[in-house]
């Protein structure tokens, strides 16, 4: 238990567990039919699915949003598949449970080796992590520096060990429950007992459960802010001043003074339609392949030529209506797409 930064907080062994059970269970019971998310895989890349859930005591904000998966490598090659379900509020602390059956399957009648998982948690805020086998496990958790992990639980059968942050309490509560289906499979644990038990341990609801039969890496990160959208604001009808960048291959093909790469620059007039979305076909950059591009906006006539705008050369110069710049309208902001000459 000393030995470098392992912590076990606390150990209940089977001798315990009926006095386990009164404390962590205390005769809470979850009704199915309320609110909530149950997510569960049905394919074998483990992707997920939404269906009916339910809550067991909703909090007063949101649930701070993660990248999915947070099982990220759950055997879906021998039929196994992730069930998660998610709150649809929480508390200021947030409880996360994660549970499996095995982290290997080399293990038979009384032999059972010790097996290996690795956590990684960086969400921002105030929480507590809970942790589920059957097997034993050593639990090697790493904590973000934005996260403030209040606790880590730790449920199961056989040995559990946690590697942790020695600041970080841990209770590890062994012959007790172990759960890695939602609803429950009957397959051998009772993820109910020990959904009601991590609560009961953490004096939280449960925010989200994440539960696959075998599987050894968990992360939950969080989810990146949408990005700014890049472009030039646009609209029906409107002139934006947008250019596309020419490769030198291309240069050499059509260009007076093929020396090296160049810029199709000027003004796009895009459709009062948007939807009117035309394809036109390019090269490749490496001429390769013929591409085609989509546009609903294309060069301005109004210089009194079809190519009125300009390219401008690897050394600087520049020529009028030499190249026509193409270019799309989407979402508000445009883009150029292509170019003809």
């Amino acid at each position: 238990m000393s030995k470098m930064w392992w912590t076990m907080a606390l150990v209940m062994p089977l001798a315990g567990c009926q006095q386990l059970y009164g404390v962590l269970h205390g005769g809470m019971h979850h009704d199915d039919g309320t609110d909530g998310d149950v997510i569960t895989g049905d394919d074998d890349d483990g992707r997920v699915d939404t269906g009916d859930g339910r809550d067991p005591d909703p909090g007063r904000g949101e649930v701070t949003p993660v990248v999915d998966p947070v099982i990220v490598d759950c055997d879906t090659r021998a039929g196994y598949e992730v069930d998660t379900w998610q709150a649809d509020s929480a508390g200021d602390t947030q409880l996360w449970l994660a549970g499996v059956y095995q982290t290997h399957g080399d293990h038979r009648g009384g032999v059972h080796p010790m097996g290996e998982a690795q956590v990684t948690f960086d969400l921002p805020g105030s929480h507590v992590i809970a942790l589920s086998s059957y097997e034993p496990v050593t639990w090697n958790v790493r904590i973000g520096p934005d996260s403030r992990v209040e606790k880590i639980i730790v449920v199961g059968y056989l040995d559990q060990v946690v590697n942790a942050d020695p600041n970080i309490p841990v209770e590890i509560y062994e012959n007790t429950a172990c759960g890695y289906s939602l609803p429950y499979n009957g397959g051998g644990c009772d993820t109910d007992e020990l959904i009601a038990a991590v609560e009961r341990a953490a004096g939280l609801p449960l925010t989200r459960f994440d539960g696959c039969y075998d599987a050894t890496t968990f992360q939950w990160l969080p989810l990146a802010d949408d990005p700014e959208p890049e472009g030039v604001p646009c609209g029906p009808g409107e002139r934006v001043e947008l250019s596309y960048d020419i490769p030198a291959r291309h240069m050499a093909m059509g260009a007076s003074d093929p020396s090296g790469p160049g810029v199709c620059t000027g003004v796009v007039q895009f459709a009062r339609d948007l939807s009117q979305v035309g394809v036109l076909g390019m090269m490749s950059e490496d001429y390769s392949e013929r591409v085609e591009v989509e546009y609903n906006g294309w060069g301005d006539n109004s210089c009194g030529a079809p190519h009125c705008n300009t390219l401008i050369h690897a050394d600087g110069s520049a020529e009028r209506q030499m190249c026509t710049v193409v270019g799309l309208c989407e979402d508000g902001y445009a883009r150029a797409t292509g170019y003809t000459w």
